[in-house]
């Protein structure tokens, strides 16, 4: 019975015309930008309306204060239009002008030059094979990249530092950017050689199957390792220890409450990057019996010169709020949601590969002439932008936020809920974070409550606690 299933779809996607097959793409990705400006352009449309201050916030921002916050949002709501519309630009000329078969074209003098270099190296049909998939693979990642980074030297160097908040050097960015890249080679190079190996070698589905787990596995794992480095380990990140002696017993006596394994506590040097302040928290285990606590020294009132930053009543409420997250296992149900996005990620990635694959209808419409010597890799990148728009959605970050509510009512039940909202009010000050977003712009695109969201659980928080 899936036999006979597996045919008929085999044969209904054979008797789709490439030129059908390309449009579909193309509208696919026309919609979902589309989608997205407009997005932009309901959140464009509320800061031009917006000229009052929310009577929950007259008393901590300040009329200049809100101006200032809406030029920011209303600046960074243009950029995102137009490095929107650029990046549509760029991948409809990108299909239109077949880069991708160009790109392919490509790859076979660069292996083959590689081959002449190396002598020892012998050129088997089956390294050839490997060496176009990878070349391919890491030209069309190169290309993703310096696209995006265009847009993060616009947004980081003109949007932020206009603002007054980017402090970081082009060495320091360009460092990360290198280093990003580098560091995911190897996932491409391990990724496209068992992929390939696999396809040429067998065709059953129990292949995919089992690269399907693989991927699973060695994603999450080279994604817990990569933010390690770049919140921890990064040669640019330095960490010292907190000195306020207050606030450290303060931070401690909370801990053993909550009933965290408290170790150490440190700062990070976010203040010479940049000028925003962030409530996170990242924890890491420094021995079997305590963990470090790493907070950004930004939150820290006067660290950078400036009358901003959290007072000691503030620093621990945030504190709390993050340790609340830990006591309810946030942290692990992040993980596994994450968990099951990169399954059905990953489910829905080969499985649109063993449609794409076994038939050439689909790089016929990218301008490949014949079945033979097709790019694997192709097949993946496609699956994984089709997966992009499905997941694209609300549901993500309905279930993060979701979450956040629920530490609310547990930072509330600690009797942390009044300094919790003057620290929130004090950060959404500080960042010039707009206090007032379209509500539909705001579930699709924010991960986290905003500012009167959170104001609204902790007040229902609260007055549900005194009535108890």
């Amino acid at each position: 019975m899936a036999e006979a299933c597996k045919v008929k779809l085999f044969k209904m996607l054979g008797s789709i015309p490439p030129t059908a097959i390309y449009w579909m793409i193309v509208s696919g990705v026309w919609i979902s930008y589309l989608f997205r400006l407009y997005l932009c352009w309901r959140q464009r449309r509320v800061l031009l309306n917006s000229s009052q201050i929310p009577n929950r916030l007259k008393n901590r921002m300040t009329p200049e204060t809100f101006e200032k916050a809406r030029l920011y949002e209303m600046d960074k709501i243009n950029f995102s239009i137009v490095s929107k519309v650029y990046r549509l630009v760029m991948l409809t000329a990108l299909l239109h002008y077949e880069c991708i078969y160009k790109t392919w074209q490509l790859t076979e003098p660069l292996v083959n030059f590689s081959f002449r270099m190396t002598p020892n190296y012998p050129a088997t049909v089956w390294n050839v094979k490997f060496g176009r998939n990878l070349c391919f693979l890491i030209l069309a990642i190169l290309f993703h990249h310096l696209v995006n980074l265009l847009v993060d030297l616009q947004h980081n160097f003109i949007l932020e530092k206009k603002h007054g908040f980017n402090k970081q050097k082009l060495l320091q960015f360009q460092f990360a950017n290198c280093a990003y890249f580098i560091l995911t080679i190897p996932t491409f190079i391990h990724f496209t050689y068992t992929f390939a190996s696999e396809i040429t070698q067998t065709k059953s589905d129990v292949s995919y199957y089992s690269l399907w787990i693989s991927l699973i596995l060695f994603t999450l794992i080279g994604l817990r390792l990569l933010d390690h480095f770049f919140l921890v380990k990064a040669p640019y990140i330095h960490l010292y220890g907190l000195k306020v002696e207050p606030l450290r017993s303060r931070l401690h006596a909370l801990a053993t409450r909550v009933g965290f394994p408290f170790d150490k506590l440190s700062l990070t040097d976010v203040s010479g990057r940049t000028s925003h302040s962030s409530v996170g928290l990242y924890w890491r285990m420094e021995s079997p019996s305590g963990m470090h606590i790493i907070l950004d020294d930004t939150l820290i009132k006067g660290v950078d010169g400036e009358e901003r930053g959290c007072n000691d009543d503030e620093l621990e409420a945030i504190v709390a709020h993050q340790l609340s997250r830990w006591k309810l296992n946030h942290i692990w149900k992040g993980c596994l949601l994450n968990f099951f996005v990169v399954l059905n990620f990953a489910l829905f990635v080969f499985g649109s590969f063993v449609l794409l694959y076994r038939h050439s209808c689909l790089y016929a419409a990218f301008g490949f002439p014949s079945r033979s010597d097709l790019p694997i890799s192709f097949g993946v990148i496609v699956g994984v932008k089709l997966c992009m728009v499905v997941w694209s959605g609300c549901c993500y970050n309905v279930i993060r936020r979701r979450l956040r509510y629920e530490s609310i009512a547990h930072v509330v039940d600690l009797g942390y809920g009044k300094q919790l909202k003057t620290a929130l009010k004090t950060v959404a000050k500080d960042n010039l974070e707009f206090p007032i977003p379209d509500l539909i712009y705001s579930i699709c695109c924010h991960q986290h409550p905003t500012l009167l969201e959170y104001i609204t659980a902790i007040n229902l928080a609260m007055s549900r606690r005194s009535a108890a």
